[in-house]
């Protein structure tokens, strides 16, 4: 039976019954056809039913007539109707089953006549054919059209008004243009009038779909003659052949083989480059521009580079090369300041060198797999970078070498504190205020590969303050949720890791990084038990030979509950740099980040503790085999008791009796060469991270990336004179307001509250608030919202509180404007 089954034959029926409803409708003759066949015995059509029959001749349709009184013969087409039969029948005739019947049965509504003999020809030739693809056709209008003959002919399933010409565009890059009803498409095109679908008739051959994508990818250049709009072809083909691309890039690639190789002999210049975003020679000649302009000294922007990650064919490593590239060449031109004290220089390698070392390392890591005008643009950029970061290194270096003593002398918990210090200005405090804690220490990890273990922990910890009070919470708002610490001089494990476990600097004269392994272990463990800070707090600490693969035991001890400090060392970041290798070292996943970590520090947040990771030295990269200085046997890579080649000297301090002789340059080392080195008194080595962690989600205090990074210009100095609260306090508008807005807070302690939200960045604890206010977190979140009154002018958002961070915040600049207020 065909697909259609009776469809088409009840269709004839209801079209010419209802064409002649006066005509007699007890007998209707069809002409046998091949949809006819194997009919069913019945046919409700309106109201009617009609008993169907298929005869043979005239006795055969007498006989049915005699049983049947309203029958549908189906007759062989060469019958000869009797003059009485015929006068019976519905127009007095046999019906046709035309091509209309057939399309009102594939498309289950009517059709208007059919003028176009090459149509009607299409449909009866396929009944079969044209059913199913009438099947998958979306209809506009309940009676089917010439129109849409055509085009489901054509194989669309779609009305070409109802459909993007850029998607038909993209259908045909894949699979071809149709290969049947191609005439009646062409016209149906060119009927329409548009530029578009002009186009789109011009690529209903294979040669014309290849000329058209050939024309549309290099039509944004001028110099190539165009025989279209290119306006209009660009947004035609562009968006088409990125949909084909997407789904099948194999099929896309020869037809732009034609127009790779135009391209590649134009030499494109830099803005023709990104006009032509299809093609992989613009991309390169893109990158070959911006290369040159590294290499000669320029940066260029964000929004330069934004055509590199529009184009067809980017290549993602070559794009981040280029986005690195320009930021190390932003940070070595940067107007940075040398740190005026221990938290000016943590700030700096916090907010700046780290973040450069860290790009740094990524561009070496890419340059072998570039290109050569790449890799002449990185060589460039990378010693404009180091020779920067070289000159950091030796003033901070200089400045410490003059304030070593007071440097580590000084006590509390603040931005750039002696690490040694660490367990006494913050792990006590934090088990004073009933918290658990878990002190990760990462051997070896400077600043830069710190920001690379955050990224790694991220669905598991974000950087956070905890919840505390009194004099904690407001160092905490102070410092921060990531802040630096200073570790001892040299940046050794046996003289860093001790200091910070002691709570105190080793006073003794090991200057080496040479215990034996048990040695180290066994030190730091007694080190640790006899820590004053933490005098009688229940803790324990695993190092390298507890943790075993999995950390099962950092895990037991976290989730036992006999402790409330464990501390534990890992120590994959400084087993890497022991490597005799010298290629930079490789991303730091979880995995690599050594057994364990992930689990353990997942472990501790799931049940409250607060995760204080830090480092005990960071280190420094090898660079090259130039920056080997001669030394004798026996001393550091870093350091040593005699003079040094561009070391700095450090004199004695009560905590070591004999000078100290510190090389400070990126990547300076002597003796064997290894992958990193540590010990001597550059910013990466001596200014350690220290981080608050917490559960992961929105309201972390993630490090900041850099001014430069993105080409933004530097922050704006604090300006002198009065202050914002000074300032505000003062404001006419705000005198004006306290008249007609009445709040229960004293004029003295709003200025008070907004002067610690200005130097605190915008942000105070609720607890810290209280205090301010005199009274109770809970009272104090309501006295906010009565400031909230005063202050959210028009409902500016000013002031308010954050209640799941349990926090206040102060919008300085809306403040500003809100009040008029200098500044």
């Amino acid at each position: 039976m065909s697909v259609l089954g009776a469809r088409p034959l009840a269709w004839l029926l209801r079209r010419q019954l209802s064409a002649h409803p006066e005509a007699p409708s007890a007998l209707v003759l069809v002409r046998a056809h091949p949809m006819l066949a194997d009919l069913p015995a019945e046919l409700e059509v309106g109201a009617g039913r009609w008993a169907l029959a298929a005869v043979g001749g005239e006795l055969s349709l007498r006989a049915a007539l005699m049983e049947h009184p309203r029958l549908v013969a189906v007759v062989p087409p060469d019958f000869d109707l009797p003059l009485d039969l015929a006068q019976r029948a519905l127009l007095r005739r046999a019906l046709t089953l035309g091509p209309r019947d057939l399309v009102a049965a594939a498309a289950e509504r009517p059709c208007e006549n059919i003028t176009d003999a090459a149509l009607a020809d299409a449909v009866m030739a396929d009944p079969e054919g044209f059913a199913a693809r009438a099947g998958r056709w979306s209809f506009r209008r309940p009676v089917v059209t010439e129109d849409d003959l055509r085009q489901i002919l054509a194989g669309l399933d779609a009305p070409v008004d109802r459909r993007r010409p850029s998607e038909m565009l993209a259908e045909w890059l894949v699979e071809g243009p149709p290969r049947e009803g191609v005439g009646g498409l062409r016209k149906l095109l060119i009927e329409r009038q548009t530029v578009a679908a002009t186009l789109l008739a011009e690529a209903l051959t294979p040669l014309g779909l290849r000329a058209l994508v050939q024309a549309g990818a290099l039509a944004g250049i001028e110099r190539v003659p165009c025989p279209h709009d290119r306006a209009a072809l660009r947004n035609l083909v562009e968006p088409a052949v990125r949909a084909a691309w997407r789904q099948d890039a194999a099929a896309v690639r020869p037809l732009l083989a034609e127009a790779e190789g135009r391209a590649a002999q134009l030499e494109l210049t830099p803005d023709e480059a990104t006009r032509a975003p299809l093609l992989r020679a613009a991309f390169d000649a893109a990158v070959r521009h911006h290369a040159a302009a590294l290499q000669a000294g320029q940066a260029p922007t964000p929004d330069a580079l934004a055509p590199l990650e529009r184009a067809l064919q980017a290549d993602a490593e070559q794009i981040a090369q280029v986005h690195a590239l320009a930021r190390l060449a932003r940070f070595a031109a940067a107007p940075l300041s040398d740190g005026e004290d221990a938290a000016g220089w943590s700030r700096l390698a916090r907010g700046h060198t780290a973040w450069a070392d860290r790009l740094a390392r990524q561009a070496r890591r890419r340059d072998a797999q570039a290109p050569e005008p790449l890799r002449a643009a990185a060589r460039a950029v990378l010693a404009r970078y180091l020779s920067r970061r070289d000159a950091l290194n030796r003033a901070f270096a200089a400045w410490l070498a003059e304030a070593e003593i007071g440097a580590y002398g000084r006590g509390g918990l603040t931005d750039g504190m002696p690490l040694h210090l660490l367990t006494r200005a913050l792990v006590a405090p934090l088990t004073q205020s009933d918290a658990r804690v878990l002190l990760v220490v990462l051997d070896g990890c400077d600043v830069s590969t710190f920001h690379a273990v955050l990224d790694a922990l991220h669905d598991i910890a974000a950087p956070r303050l905890p919840r505390t009070s009194g004099a904690l919470r407001g160092a905490l708002d102070a410092t921060g949720a990531v802040f630096g610490a200073l570790a001892p001089l040299p940046t050794v494990t046996s003289v860093a890791r001790r200091a910070l476990f002691a709570g105190d600097l080793p006073k003794n004269a090991t200057l080496r990084d040479c215990e034996a392994e048990a040695a180290n272990s066994s030190g730091d463990k007694v080190a640790f038990e006899r820590n004053a800070a933490l005098s009688d707090v229940p803790r324990t600490l695993l190092l390298k030979g507890d943790l075993g693969d999995d950390a099962q035991a950092l895990v037991d001890a976290i989730e036992g509950g006999a402790h409330r400090v464990v501390a534990a060392v890992f120590n994959a970041v400084d087993d890497a740099l022991s490597s005799k290798e010298v290629t930079p070292l490789g991303p730091w996943t979880r995995g690599a980040l050594g057994p364990g970590l992930a689990r353990a520090v997942a472990a501790a947040v799931a049940r409250g503790f607060v995760v204080v990771m830090t480092a005990d030295h960071g280190h420094t990269p090898y660079w090259s085999a130039d920056r080997k200085v001669p030394a004798k046997r026996g001393e550091g890579p870093r350091f040593a008791e005699a003079a040094l080649p561009g070391a700095v000297r450090f004199a004695p301090v009560p905590w070591r009796s004999e000078p100290l002789h510190l090389l400070t340059d990126v990547g300076a080392f002597a003796g064997n060469q290894h992958r990193g080195f540590h010990g001597g008194a550059g910013l990466e080595e001596v200014v350690v991270p220290v981080a608050l962690l917490g559960p992961p989600g929105a309201g972390s205090d993630a490090p900041e990336r850099p001014f430069w990074w993105d080409d933004s210009a530097p922050p704006a100095a604090r300006p002198t004179g009065e202050g914002l609260a000074a300032a505000l306090m003062r404001s006419p508008r705000l005198i004006e307001r306290s008249r007609r807005v009445r709040v229960r807070v004293k004029d003295g302690v709003i200025g008070d509250l907004i002067e610690a939200l200005d130097h605190a960045a915008g942000r105070l604890s609720l607890e810290r608030t209280a205090e301010l206010l005199g009274t109770s977190p809970k009272r104090a979140a309501g006295l906010v919202h009565e400031l909230k009154r005063l202050l959210n002018v028009d409902g500016a958002p000013v002031i308010d509180v954050d209640e799941a961070e349990g926090a206040v915040r102060l919008d300085a600049a809306a403040l500003r404007t809100q009040f008029e207020l200098p500044g």
